[in-house]
């Protein structure tokens, strides 16, 4: 990439007048995308341009993501961030090796824990299952069935981890590199295995499971559902977004809202499902991502931090999400025996 000034005034040069003379200042992300964000207007006209990282998404792939957005704000009006078109008529700018795009600002708060209600946990799965509907439309043809590429790439993982894994990631673990993250780093090292072996059989029970294959974020979280008072105002960052199967974005936005809480499990599913019922074989995909989310999560923040040496904005925001991952991961080792009766059982896990 090019070391000369990020060239914001070139790109904005690219939309129309109104755009260019917009206040702009930069945010502070927690994402691991790599992307770089602006807010750029006033008090009551804000607008978001995005930087995209150097090399992804390529071209197709962002065109692919930019279709998928202006689709679902025609169905309904749904609050996505689709692109603003340049005076081109194109949906980004490329500039040297880089992807810009400038996207409305969307209004809202993301619900964390803390300002949880039952209300507003159903009233998210509701709205995921509305997207889910809009975006199972996209391409006129229906979703096609098949077998989740997720669970078995997770299975894969799992299996790889096992076999030398775990060692090779624990022994990355370097004193110095992140003194205030090596202790939680070694307890997720410490605990995995303990799990990764019912894990891996869950995902070996539902990995032959066809399911409808379509769009899906597959990085829905609280953090990306913004929330005006008890209505959902926005959905953010897409670009995770590809072809899979709807479970695992449940799994995903329940674990993040709900964590271990069963009740509010059982109220978010049932909101999804009065809008989208789900078939047997997603409804037991769904528990099998979410555990197979905690144990690999953690992992991949320790794989990120110590083996490849990334470096984040807020470090404290990534303390907090590891240590959560670390307390799912510590009631999942508790609940394992449950789990391994469910599995020779034959019943649903979850």
């Amino acid at each position: 990439m090019s070391s000369s000034p990020l060239p914001i005034a070139a790109v904005l040069a690219h939309y129309p007048d109104q755009y260019q003379r917009l206040a702009c200042r930069e945010l502070v992300t927690t994402g691991l995308s790599g992307a770089r964000l602006w807010q750029l207007g006033t008090a009551s006209t804000c607008f978001c341009l995005r930087r995209w990282p150097t090399g992804q998404p390529d071209r197709q792939r962002l065109t692919w993501m930019h279709q998928v957005l202006a689709h679902l704000q025609r169905t309904g009006g749904l609050p996505v961030p689709a692109p603003i078109t340049t005076t081109a008529g194109e949906t980004f700018v490329a500039w040297d090796d880089t992807f810009w795009e400038l996207q409305p600002w969307l209004p809202g708060r993301p619900v964390g824990r803390g300002r949880l209600t039952n209300a507003r946990l159903q009233t998210a799965l509701r709205h995921l299952a509305e997207l889910h509907l809009a975006l199972a439309s996209f391409d006129t043809t229906p979703p096609r069935l098949g077998c989740s590429e997720a669970i078995a790439a997770r299975q894969a993982k799992i299996v790889g981890l096992l076999a030398g894994g775990f060692q090779a990631l624990g022994a990355a673990i370097a004193p110095g590199v992140w003194p205030t993250g090596e202790a939680v780093a070694r307890r997720l090292l410490a605990l995995a295995p303990l799990a990764a072996p019912a894990v891996a059989r869950q995902l070996a029970t539902v990995a032959k499971h066809r399911v409808p294959l379509l769009p899906v974020l597959r990085d829905v979280h609280g953090e990306h559902i913004l929330f005006s008072a008890d209505r959902v105002t926005g959905v953010l960052d897409f670009g995770a977004m590809r072809v899979g199967t709807c479970a695992g974005d449940i799994a995903r936005l329940l674990g993040s809202l709900a964590g271990d809480d069963q009740a509010l499990w059982q109220a978010g599913l049932e909101a999804y499902q009065s809008q989208r019922p789900l078939s047997v074989a997603e409804r037991r995909l769904v528990p099998a991502f979410d555990h197979s989310t905690v144990l690999l999560s953690g992992l991949h923040w320790v794989d990120w931090i110590y083996r490849q040496r990334r470096v984040f904005s807020d470090w404290q925001a990534v303390a907090r999400r590891m240590q959560s991952w670390l307390t799912r991961l510590e009631y999942q080792v508790l609940q394992i025996q449950p789990l391994e009766n469910r599995l020779a059982s034959g019943g649903e896990c979850g």
